[in-house]
């Protein structure tokens, strides 16, 4: 067996005048050499050997189908179409390679992929036909047709067979992460639809709605979509404006638990109905929300429905 050395480091303790230090010091191993993996090498070089082929036959087939389309468009539009013939086959291709360990799925990529082949190989030959030399559109039709033999006989060595129950263990496996999947789908469309939700009815709380005018003789009694859900929790004794200004206001507060309020909702509805004061509102807002709630959201937001209140 062959040896490679490494060189190494290591920490270890060096005393000098009675002090102890730890320093880093050098040192050589000898690891064991694996030897070369053969069947790996020759499938890398079958792999690019597949790769160059297949560019080969893109030049070609490109060169040959933007000749056909060049009579009828520019130049460079007929390269860009001619283009697409190669990209939908190869595409397919590339599909169905990811699909080599589900054979159902791998079933609708292989059949598209000959699909555009063919109809590849047969612009190539119409241009043959159209410039009078039909025998080199033949011949330069079989490069992408000896390009996609050469890559689905790549893929089948590959796809390493398995037997029926592996083979529906797989599928079972593979149908629970789909699931998983979807379903982080389906949650963050959620969070997305309630966030929303959320901006909405904050932006329904304008100074232009009876609701937030107190002076307004005519005050609508009907709640927010949020609100809705959620019983008036707050009872207010206004007092007088010299007692509102001189002391706190000796609001009586009857709070229930949260039912869908956001917490800037249920700051612009105490506001609304006499709870100004910020240590009393702070309570009152942590007392339906949790004592999480931040102090500085509930002055910003109290902040702004005043100031849309004073509007």
């Amino acid at each position: 067996m062959k040896y490679r050395a490494e060189q190494r480091e290591r920490r270890v303790p060096h005393v000098v005048d009675g002090r102890t230090r730890m320093v880093t010091e050098p040192y050589t191993v000898h690891v064991p050499e694996l030897p070369r993996d053969w069947d790996q090498i020759v499938l890398r070089g079958a792999t690019v050997t597949a790769t160059l082929v297949v560019a080969a036959s893109v030049v070609w087939s490109t060169a040959s189908i933007a000749g056909l389309l060049s009579a009828t468009v520019a130049t460079p539009v007929a390269f860009i179409a001619a283009a697409v013939f190669d990209a939908v086959w190869i595409t397919n291709m590339a599909l169905e390679w990811l699909a080599r360990y589900d054979r159902a799925r791998a079933v609708a990529p292989r059949q598209a992929g000959h699909a555009s082949l063919v109809t590849a190989m047969a612009a190539v030959v119409a241009h043959g036909w159209m410039t009078g030399n039909i025998v080199a559109g033949i011949v330069g039709a079989s490069i992408s047709g000896l390009a996609k033999m050469l890559w689905t006989v790549l893929i089948a060595h590959s796809a390493r067979p398995l037997d029926d129950r592996t083979r529906q263990w797989v599928e079972q496996e593979m149908a629970e992460a789909s699931a998983l999947l979807g379903l982080a789908a389906v949650r963050r469309q959620l969070a997305r639809a309630t966030a929303l939700t959320a901006l909405v009815n904050t932006a329904a709380n304008t100074p232009n709605s009876p609701d937030d005018d107190p002076n307004n003789p005519v005050r609508h009694t009907a709640n927010t979509p949020v609100e809705s859900s959620v019983e008036n929790t707050v009872r207010a004794e206004q007092p007088n404006s010299d007692e509102q200004t001189n002391s706190r206001s000796e609001a009586v507060v009857r709070l229930v638990p949260n039912t869908g309020e956001t917490i800037a909702d249920t700051v612009h509805r105490l506001v609304r109905d006499g709870v100004r004061d910020r240590v009393e509102l702070l309570d009152a807002v942590r007392e339906i929300h949790g004592e999480k709630v931040s102090k500085d959201t509930v002055r910003i937001t109290r902040d702004r429905a005043l100031k849309r209140l004073s509007a």
